[in-house]
């Protein structure tokens, strides 16, 4: 049985969990952090809205979670609980027996919270909790079996608020020293983050054809000439593409997305055959990023002799997301948001 159905407590995730996520992870350095960090946000603000969904007050500006300089250089993912302490959320992707406490955060810690990440970063599971209300845990590593049911939670807080009026939450103190020294490692980050967004993107098999992402977190286009004006002309925004070589079937395929209008957000999605027509049958579609469907969102080759599937004309709000399918799957097909 799948872990995640043992207490069967879901969220969904919003565009706005989405976008901060996104913000936070574009600071990283290497793709791991990007990862680690995207998840990390994800999970503190799903389980921030379930601590206070129990009417207990949280103060995201207190937690190590919504620092920039420690996100960059520690694994932490905690949420405060005014007056009270810190909850730490600890995420998996997949079924397991256990989840491995990161050394950072092994004190200081109520209890630490499990999240389970699906393929398709829609919702989440809050699979229990661990208690630790002497805020020093004697392992390195939480059985999935030892966790309690989420709705327990609810007396853990009750019991230490009954304990303490106030608990003063202390801060890292960073001499400006020191202080100095991690702002000049950040800025060094910030130099490198356009040159490890284009390596992300070759990893995914993306070509990028002048993408960048943006400091919100959505696809900008941006000129690698430093000479060309940051404005763009229409001419020269038709000239702007993200492109993805396919194999499908045996055959070559390519899938384009181009920018119609940046400041309408509009954007044309297109599959082409690069050895002939496309098949009768093959289907095209495009999906939310909740992976739902919308109206008109699928084209099908339903005669001989197309040589393309297109969506002409796609305007998106900024920020959202996209997910692309196509039928047959192609190789190597991974389902992925793109944003825009």
């Amino acid at each position: 049985m799948n872990i995640a159905e043992r207490y069967n407590l879901s969220f969904k995730l919003n565009r706005k969990y989405h976008q901060i996520a996104r913000k936070f992870a574009q600071q990283q350095e290497t793709v791991a952090k990007v990862k680690k960090v995207y998840l990390n946000t994800l999970a503190v603000c799903t389980v921030r809205e379930f601590i206070e969904e129990l009417s207990f007050d949280t103060v995201l500006a207190n937690s190590y979670s919504w620092d920039a300089v420690v996100r960059c250089f520690e694994d932490v993912a905690d949420i405060v609980v005014s007056g009270i302490g810190r909850v730490e959320c600890l995420s998996i992707t997949e079924d397991t027996d256990f989840v491995t406490v990161p050394k950072e955060v092994r004190s200081g810690r109520i209890a630490y919270v499990v999240v389970q990440f699906p393929e398709v970063l829609n919702e989440v599971q809050l699979l229990g909790f661990y208690p630790c209300p002497s805020k020093q845990i004697n392992t390195t590593e939480i059985k999935i079996d030892d966790l309690q049911p989420m709705e327990n939670l609810v007396d853990l807080l009750f019991e230490l608020e009954l304990e303490t009026e106030t608990e003063v939450v202390t801060e890292t103190i960073i001499s400006w020293s020191i202080f100095d020294k991690i702002q000049g490692e950040l800025d060094r980050i910030q130099k490198k983050v356009s040159t490890e967004i284009d390596r992300v993107v070759e990893e995914s098999a993306w070509i990028l054809a002048d993408y960048k992402l943006s400091a919100e977190g959505t696809r900008a286009i941006i000129s690698k000439d430093p000479n060309q004006p940051r404005n763009l002309n229409q001419e020269q925004l038709n000239q702007k593409y993200l492109k993805l070589p396919l194999t499908i079937a045996g055959r070559n395929y390519e899938l384009t997305i181009k920018c119609l209008d940046l400041d309408l957000n509009k954007w044309k999605f297109e599959l082409r055959s690069t050895e002939g027509t496309i098949p009768i049958g093959f289907k095209f579609r495009l999906l939310d990023e909740n992976g739902n469907g919308f109206p008109n969102n699928e084209r099908e080759a339903t005669e001989e002799g197309l040589k393309t599937l297109t969506f002409s004309q796609v305007e998106l709000e900024q920020g959202e997301g996209i997910i692309w399918e196509i039928e047959p799957i192609p190789d190597n097909y991974q389902r992925e948001i793109i944003c825009f």
